[in-house]
């Protein structure tokens, strides 16, 4: 009689662990699933376009900009800014105020009008740039960017800037 209980114990058990283990087994991979998800779906969102308000990677800022501008010190002058389908910039800066031209180089605008760039004076003094734009109703470029020394803020610079022509990457 005690070994036909415990053969009937042992059976028991390897028939409830069974399911246990399978069921582990399932919930182990659909987790990995769900990780894999949450990893996966952002990236999807990142395909190089300009921001969430471009498609098929065309910039709503895309074109030759120009237009004038000013700072917080009394400064000011002429900005260029050729922004590509991608949201790339580059440009130059004018101050008519000291009578010296600066390169925009490295910077990037994305689909909600951020933006960030690097100002190169000659001698060479280097700036970066960052702050946001936007379209107004006259189909103008405005915004505001504050201009940095390394870490010191050097001024703030509002702008104005027409689009001449369309631009391509």
């Amino acid at each position: 009689m005690r070994l036909t209980l415990v053969r009937i114990r042992d059976k028991l058990e390897t028939s409830l662990k069974e399911p246990i283990k399978r069921e582990l087994y399932e919930n182990q991979y659909g987790a990995i699933l769900v990780i894999l998800a949450i990893l996966i779906i952002p990236l999807y969102n990142c395909g190089g376009t300009g921001g969430p308000n471009d498609s098929a990677g065309v910039s709503s800022f895309a074109g030759n900009w120009t237009g004038t501008w000013s700072d917080s010190n009394g400064q000011s002058g002429t900005f260029s800014l050729n922004i590509v389908d991608y949201g790339t910039m580059t440009g130059s800066i004018y101050n008519a105020t000291l009578n010296e031209t600066a390169s925009v180089s490295a910077g990037y605008i994305d689909g909600n009008g951020s933006f960030n760039f690097t100002i190169t004076y000659p001698g060479p003094t280097i700036y970066t740039a960052s702050g946001t734009a936007s379209g107004n109703d006259l189909g103008n470029l405005v915004g505001s960017f504050n201009e940095y020394s390394g870490v010191s803020l050097i001024t703030t610079i509002t702008f104005t800037l027409s689009n001449n022509a369309p631009s391509n990457a």
